[in-house]
């Protein structure tokens, strides 16, 4: 089968006049998508599970999920147990002087950091100062604490408490429904590294850039590239 991709697919012209209508277009692509992500969630959740005896469900972020995981490692022993009530086997938090378990080093080690910072190769970064804003999510908290009868401002406590509660939420959804938002938009933002890069104090590895690449040299890097993931 010849599945479509994302660049095939023009989303600029789905809009909320249009968007039932042409159904047929986007569905298909929007279905596979999602099959092929929630079996990548699958398969990546079960090796974090046996490598660092983590639920990714309960990571917000990759670090986190890092972190956790180490700290798991290096604090915990590796000891299973059998309990009656238990069908399964389940992993025991029980501290350990490491005797006899394999070492976990943090990323403090100097001889981790040298690994990381030889793992290091580079490349580009997209400098601007242009920023999206909206109030669209101001809308959207208003509602749900007014459903919460929650002042919080913490957005990740708003909508746990949301997701909770076994109140009627008819009328949540509709009032969210009316919120005017006509653009379907897709964006990623990505920065954060260089970001920890810029403060001197930061704990992170550095790398320091050979020089700027030129707009003139992407094709040259795709086509390097390209050829490197072929081989």
């Amino acid at each position: 089968m010849n599945l479509r991709k994302i660049e095939d697919v023009y989303i600029a012209k789905y809009t909320k006049d249009n968007w039932e209508s042409l159904r047929h277009e986007w569905e298909p692509y929007a279905k596979r998508d999602t099959l092929c992500l929630g079996a990548c969630l699958i398969k990546y959740n079960q090796a974090m599970k046996e490598v660092v005896f983590q639920n990714i469900s309960n990571n917000l972020t990759a670090p986190s999920l890092s972190l956790k995981g180490w700290y798991y490692l290096y604090h915990y022993d590796k000891e299973m147990v059998e309990e009656e009530w238990y069908e399964t086997t389940r992993m025991v938090p029980k501290h350990t002087e490491k005797e006899n378990v394999e070492k976990v080093y943090s990323h403090t080690h100097p001889f981790i950091r040298y690994i990381i910072r030889q793992s290091i190769k580079g490349g580009r970064v997209s400098v601007n100062r242009k920023s999206f804003e909206t109030n669209k999510m101001d809308e959207i908290c208003n509602i749900l604490k007014e459903y919460n009868a929650s002042d919080t401002d913490n957005i990740i406590d708003l909508f746990k408490e949301y997701s909770a509660s076994t109140k009627d939420k008819t009328e949540v959804h509709s009032r969210l429904k009316k919120i005017k938002c006509t653009k379907l938009m897709a964006f990623d933002a990505n920065g954060l590294y260089a970001s920890a890069m810029s403060d001197l104090d930061s704990e992170y590895p550095r790398a320091e850039s050979g020089r700027h690449f030129l707009p003139e040299e992407n094709k040259e890097f795709v086509k390097l590239f390209n050829e490197q993931i072929q081989t």
